[in-house]
């Protein structure tokens, strides 16, 4: 006897028709594949040595970043910071491309932006939770622990474009 049946669980969607013995089958392995994945996690890939030693030759090194030869004045310059805001990127970024840090506290974050003089208003201290909430709540930062902010990979490279350009 022909059988049409559709399973929709989530994201996952198996459609079948064909003869009823073979969807006995398939059902019946299905649940035996997927108790034992249950129990013991996915099924494991054992590479021999020599297999591994030719993988990790095979990947190229990832070049180090060279740190930029400028002050977070330079980087909000050519950034032309204008608010509060702006010169908290300044700042993250000149951490991270002049100073090498993967990340940063809220208290590196502005002492680095007191350093540019010229754009930093006594204001922007009270307002920086207000600042970086707002940048984390856009993307343009990341919070990856309580207190501690890091540039996502987009924004980096966007920022290294147009600081050595």
């Amino acid at each position: 006897m022909e059988i049409k049946i559709r399973i929709k669980v989530g994201d996952l969607e198996i459609e079948y028709e064909g003869p009823e013995d073979h969807l006995k089958k398939a059902v019946a392995d299905m649940a035996a594949a997927s108790e034992a994945f249950r129990r013991e996690g996915p099924p494991r890939v054992e590479l021999d040595q020599e297999a591994e030693s030719a993988e990790e030759e095979a990947v190229p090194a990832v070049p180090e970043r060279q740190p930029l030869p400028m002050t977070v004045a330079t980087i909000a310059k050519t950034l032309r910071c204008s608010t509060g805001q702006d010169l908290v990127v300044a700042a993250c970024a000149s951490l991270t491309l002049v100073k090498q840090e993967d990340a940063f506290t809220r208290e590196q974050i502005r002492l680095e932006m007191k350093e540019a003089r010229k754009f930093y208003k006594d204001n922007y201290r009270k307002s920086l939770s207000k600042y970086l909430n707002a940048l984390v709540r856009n993307g343009v930062l990341l919070e990856v622990d309580e207190g501690m902010y890091s540039i996502p990979a987009g924004t980096l490279a966007q920022l290294e474009d147009m600081l050595v350009s």
